[in-house]
């Protein structure tokens, strides 16, 4: 997964929800600098971190564009990945749709075991269970 400078979003939603799975798939954490309807800015958790991104919507439309993007961490992972604030059920779900092409009766259970697994971040039960119906 790979986010890049130009790079253009149906809505701000959907930067938000593919940001978050960024996020997991590179084990740190964001802050929201700014965010309003026309502007989305976000930084690593850590404070002295170089890594930020800036994205501004297209004028007259839904759409958001990534107009700056800082993707050098100047942190230790040990710093910016106690654990994953970005993890939530929405970005979960989207992050185990395609299982359920595999599975009928995927269990929030599992769910919650496979993300242990794979992205090395606990989630509980509940969060599971309203990934699964998002998905």
């Amino acid at each position: 997964m790979r986010i890049e400078v130009g790079e253009v979003f149906p809505s701000k939603k959907q930067l938000q929800l593919q940001l978050g799975s960024y996020c997991l798939a590179n084990r740190f954490q964001i802050r929201v600098f700014k965010s309003d309807t026309t502007r989305y800015q976000v930084w690593c958790i850590v404070e002295d971190c170089s890594w930020k991104m800036r994205a501004a919507r297209v004028q007259n439309s839904d759409y958001f564009r990534i107009r700056k993007f800082c993707n050098h961490h100047t942190c230790s992972t040990e710093a910016r990945f106690p654990h994953q604030r970005q993890a939530s059920a929405r970005v979960i779900g989207e992050n185990i749709k395609d299982k359920f092409h595999d599975h009928r009766l995927y269990k929030p259970k599992e769910i919650v075991h496979d993300i242990q697994r794979e992205f090395g971040i606990s989630c509980n039960y509940q969060k599971g269970y309203r990934a699964r119906h998002i998905a």
